[in-house]
């Protein structure tokens, strides 16, 4: 619902009167609703009616709905993290930090932040702010947050910044949906580094994988190599092995034993299914390579197809979270769940193989890294992204590392 006049006309869309609704700030013309239209010789009078209370129409133009759908998006910037010590140092984790935001719109908005989580170790100071900030302002603002226990564990939850605001126009205060940011972790060096004994990513294929944030992905349009090593257990109808696909994006599934690569340029997939059925209880290395004008799948360093595409077609993104071991659905939940062991994850910017290869049992990051998985080591609920950017993996159900037997690495 909004007013757009035009050359001493008023236009009025009406909202919702019946069927869905998926507006992201209901309050600015988002809703269910009537109106009510008086008409007399001075005046037309109009006001909406949601349940339990009248609106003014005429408030609600494009330029607000424009500026209140800006602050439900809001951009946070972090200076610091939560910093997070290995177990064997056994001691409390104090973290301080500030939050950055800014108000991008032409009326003042009225806001308070306060800092959450499921796990009540966590204490904050302070508990809470508030103020207003005016157009084209920005604030920032310091906390301290504490881990009253000695290591983070498996049932460790982490923090998030919640930001609630109100857009205040004239009449009306419009309240925006509230803004939840993940504040960052930084994991001590010791972390980070690579393990000394091999292990793998233990899957049961029932609830069990592991997710990224889609932001945490930067891939950028032009050519990528996605590559694991895998082991199954059993493989169901449907398998997600590491995806980030639904109508878009990039996936490797190993449905029914059978490989399945997929890259959506243009306006479809572009697929390679080798005739090729996979063993259970074998160790495979799977790289999927996207040249720019041309998609190859290469199975324990061995080429098995190479299918052109135009250079022309750009890869479909989307927000979804890349997933190791089950594929995203179309509200980004994961499904399709893997059964077995993976390990070495790497996805990488540019071509990295160009022929038959012989694969390495342990990869290593370079530059052109975007995320890398050795998965040797966790922290609670977090697998460490040894690339570059220095990401964590959320891992969920029963997920667990597994060392790697040495007659399995040959």
């Amino acid at each position: 619902m909004r007013s757009d006049p035009n050359d001493g006309i008023e236009y009025i869309s009406l909202a919702t009167v019946g069927g869905g609704q998926n507006g992201l700030v209901p309050e600015a013309g988002y809703l269910h609703q009537y109106h009510l239209v008086t008409v007399r010789k001075e005046q037309v009078a109009m006001s909406a009616f949601p349940v339990g209370e009248a609106m003014d129409v005429r408030e609600i133009t494009a330029s607000l709905q424009e500026e209140t759908v800006q602050l439900a998006r809001l951009p946070v910037a972090f200076k610091g993290g939560i910093q997070v010590a290995a177990a064997e140092q056994k001691k409390s984790s104090v973290s301080r930090f500030s939050a950055v935001f800014s108000n991008p719109t032409s009326r003042p908005v009225e806001y308070t932040v306060s800092l959450e989580s499921t796990d009540n170790r966590w204490h904050f100071v302070p508990d809470h702010a508030h103020g207003v900030l005016n157009s084209g302002t920005s604030c920032e603002l310091e906390f301290q947050a504490t881990y009253r226990s000695k290591h983070f564990e498996k049932v460790s939850e982490m923090v998030q910044l919640v930001i609630s605001q109100e857009y205040l126009a004239p009449a009306t205060r419009y309240s925006i949906p509230a803004v939840r940011r993940d504040v960052p972790l930084f994991f001590d060096p010791a972390i980070s580094s690579q393990g000394i004994a091999n292990r793998s990513l233990s899957l049961d294929g029932n609830g069990d994988y592991v997710s990224l944030e889609s932001n945490k992905v930067p891939l950028p349009q032009g050519p990528f190599t996605l590559e694991c090593w895998f082991k199954g257990k059993q493989f169901a109808d449907r398998v997600g092995l590491l995806a980030k696909t639904e109508q878009s994006e990039y996936g490797i599934f190993t449905s029914r034993g059978q490989l399945d690569a997929s890259v959506f340029l243009g306006k479809s997939y572009t697929n390679i299914r080798p005739d090729l059925k996979l063993k259970t209880n074998q160790w495979y290395h799977v790289a999927m390579v996207y040249e720019g004008d041309a998609l190859a799948l290469y199975l324990d360093g061995n080429l098995q197809e190479r299918v052109q595409t135009k250079q022309t077609m750009k890869r479909k993104m989307n927000w979804f979270p890349f997933l190791v071991g089950a594929d995203p659905d179309s509200r980004g939940r994961a499904n399709s769940f893997f059964n077995g062991e993976i390990d070495e994850v790497r996805l990488s910017k540019g071509v990295k193989y160009r022929k038959s290869f012989v694969p390495e049992r342990r990869l290593k990051p370079d530059e052109n890294t975007v995320i890398f998985l050795d998965c040797d080591r966790s922290i609670g609920p977090f697998l460490i992204d040894r690339g570059p950017n220095g990401h964590y993996f959320r891992m969920t159900g029963d997920t667990h590392l597994l060392e790697v037997q040495d007659e399995d690495s040959q």
